[in-house]
């Protein structure tokens, strides 16, 4: 049978995380001065709490904390995770800007972290390419 020719390196990066430990505690550089940016004028309006308290960096597992739990907070989730995900980039927090002019972006958001919450994340998926879409969010 032949192997795909991923196969080696995806074995070689599964070893390299020795622990899951190790996976959630791997903290990335977010750099907060480009999120607080007052420039972003829609981000601010959504998510300006959030932003004052945006760590200079994140990991897996401090997303995953924010996310769950009776204190969730989705903007938070939201923000941590594209912060967390642009990493260094210069472009991520314009990018979320432009995603969080919609109107109804908190509530979408808010239901889209629900559904997750709930287990029921095919729904979540579904409604990121449907009726919670938000313009800008590539899935």
């Amino acid at each position: 049978m032949l192997k795909p020719a991923w196969d080696d390196d995806l074995k070689a990066f599964i070893k390299s995380w020795r622990t899951v430990n190790e996976w959630l505690d791997a903290a990335e550089q977010v750099h907060p001065h480009r999120w607080q940016n007052t420039d972003h004028i829609h981000l601010q309006q959504l998510c300006g709490n959030q932003l004052a308290n945006l760590p200079s960096a994140l990991s897996r597992g401090e997303i995953f904390s924010v996310a769950q739990g009776a204190n969730a907070d989705p903007l938070t989730a939201f923000l941590w995770t594209m912060a967390w995900g642009h990493n260094g980039t210069n472009y991520g927090a314009t990018r979320v800007n432009k995603i969080t002019a919609d109107p109804n972006a908190a509530a979408k958001i808010a239901q889209i972290v629900a559904l997750a919450l709930a287990g029921s994340i095919q729904a979540a998926f579904d409604g990121l390419q449907g009726q919670y879409r938000l313009t800008g969010l590539g899935t």
